[in-house]
């Protein structure tokens, strides 16, 4: 697991699998290393083609911040790929760590 975060890996697996995740990316600070102790956790995911949450969206960010122990910041990759800043986009995308892919 990336830089500071000790988490049950089925425990994340199986909420994965629940909410059709393809694949879930830390970026940010956590990613980075340069976190600090109260620094939340950023995520892009990516849904299972076809897919589409709703208002499952929120439940989920809600477990995995009780997963991760901080706070959540969920992002689909798709709209991060969409951002209107170039340099945002880029910094996000450059900086990724796969936590989950689906097999």
């Amino acid at each position: 697991m990336p830089l500071g975060l000790a988490i049950d890996q089925q425990r994340l697996a199986d909420l994965c699998r629940r909410y059709h995740v393809q694949k879930l990316e830390l970026f940010g600070s956590r990613a980075k290393g340069t976190e600090r102790p109260d620094s939340d956790v950023d995520l892009l995911v990516t849904f299972e083609s076809g897919y589409t949450p709703g208002l499952e969206f929120f439940g989920m960010a809600d477990e995995f911040a009780v997963l991760f122990g901080h706070p959540v910041d969920l992002f689909t990759r798709t709209s991060v790929e969409h951002l209107p800043n170039r340099y945002k986009r880029e910094s996000i995308l450059s900086a990724t760590q796969p936590i989950y892919v689906a097999a």
